[in-house]
């Protein structure tokens, strides 16, 4: 869990909504918060006496863009290790794909509900967390490998993959989702959600089979192999799942119907 985020967004409201989710997931974290991204630049560049663990910032704000801001914060040697993630109500594609080469770990539309900030911010700091588990000592590497955790993922590996990728937490959130898999549930943002808030939005598709056909494989964390039929498109399908150290990854592919078995 990190130990200090720095927010800055010149909507009031939204920077009160993060930091009072922040605290409800660990009141040891210490929060600094900018409406003003000039003077969060001079203070986090030329004041600070140690690095934020996290930099959450909004990108349309007013005297200075997101985009500038985030420039000018990788330029700062001593905010390589910083996560820094770029939040706004609206998201083009051109503009995420420009944030994320100018160093962005995350770009992420804000959510409108609380929960979702909650999912949202969970999956910032499992990246943070996986990252801190891998600066280990020099002498110490390769004597124990721990588990791959979200973090370690190379999610741009993953978006365009023929087959649907879904990776979840163990409280069941949506971490990510990949283009095959979003277009199989006809473009719906599932990322930041849980399992349960999509079976109500997404009535149409049959969830609930699924889920208690898996559930217990994903809470115990072991991995299967199971040949199913889709409640999305109703065609045969291969379901492939692997537990990580903080999440659990799916892969699901069709396959020729007189291939599928019965489990």
């Amino acid at each position: 869990m990190p130990k200090t985020v720095i927010i800055i967004d010149d909507d009031q409201d939204d920077l009160d909504v993060i930091k009072d989710v922040i605290k409800l997931i660990d009141d040891s974290i210490l929060c600094i918060t900018f409406t003003h991204p000039e003077e969060a630049l001079r203070v986090i560049t030329k004041e600070l006496i140690f690095s934020p663990d996290i930099i959450l910032s909004d990108i349309n704000m007013p005297r200075m863009h997101g985009a500038v801001l985030l420039k000018k914060l990788r330029e700062t040697p001593a905010l390589n290790d910083t996560i820094i993630a770029m939040l706004s109500t609206s998201m083009a594609n051109p503009l995420a794909n420009t944030l994320t080469e100018s160093g962005a770990d995350f770009v992420l539309q804000k959510p409108v509900k609380m929960d979702d900030y909650h999912a949202m911010l969970h999956r910032i700091f499992l990246m943070q967390r996986s990252s801190a588990q891998n600066q280990t000592p020099p002498h110490d590497r390769g004597v124990a490998t721990a588990p791959m955790s979200f973090g370690d993922l190379i999610l741009d590996d993953l978006v365009h993959e023929k087959a649907s990728i879904y990776i979840i937490d163990y409280a069941w959130n949506y971490l990510f989702a990949n283009t095959t898999a979003i277009k199989k549930v006809n473009g719906y943002g599932i990322v930041g959600k849980n399992i349960t808030d999509v079976w109500k939005e997404l009535p149409q598709f049959n969830f609930e089979p699924v889920y208690l056909m898996l559930k217990d494989k994903v809470n115990n964390r072991v991995s299967m192999e199971i040949n199913q039929r889709s409640p999305l498109t109703r065609t045969s399908i291969k379901i492939t799942g692997k537990p990580l150290a903080d999440c659990y990854l799916f892969n699901i592919s069709e396959v020729p119907e007189d291939s599928t078995k019965s489990i």
